[in-house]
């Protein structure tokens, strides 16, 4: 079992512990030509990958991703580039200063679909060319081999 899926499972079988207090979940969804898609976030005030916390319903990390990647866009026609997540790393969320973990997924599009924004949560969508992304890391993962491959460990620092 992949080191995210496990302790998702372990987390889930603890008493009295809710996965959905411990991990968030985001989605790169490529487009043609290798765009990215991006929503700035109210609560954050940022530009982030389509995401947010898992629900106690949601049944993999996976499927939480696509959840949020639906709620927040509208977007389902999405598919998944393997079923295992691009990056998994433990970070320390800026809004609350609890330590959390995050699986990043990776999904693919073409055409570009239009967007329904939730608006509570998502102000705006923004299509990005790969060359444009700040996030070296997860430029390299896009332009590298599926997540399959390899998971990604290591620790950051994110909103959530």
């Amino acid at each position: 079992m992949a080191p995210a899926l496990a302790l998702a499972a372990e987390l889930a079988a603890t008493p009295g512990a809710d996965p959905a207090e411990h991990f968030t979940v985001s989605t790169a969804v490529q487009g043609p030509g290798g765009v990215v898609l991006y929503l700035h976030h109210r609560a954050q005030a940022a530009w982030l990958l389509p995401g947010g916390h898992l629900d106690t319903a949601d049944g993999s990390l996976l499927a939480a991703a696509e959840r949020e990647l639906a709620e927040e866009t509208g977007i389902r026609t999405a598919v998944a580039v393997g079923e295992l997540p691009l990056e998994f790393f433990r970070y320390v969320s800026r809004l609350t200063g609890s330590t959390a973990y995050h699986a990043r997924f990776r999904h693919t599009v073409d055409p570009l679909p239009d967007c329904r924004l939730q608006e509570s949560e998502v102000t705006a969508a923004r299509w990005i060319p790969l060359a444009e992304l700040t996030d070296r890391r997860l430029r390299e993962r896009l332009t590298g081999p599926g997540p399959d491959a390899a998971v990604g460990r290591g620790s950051a620092s994110m909103s959530g």
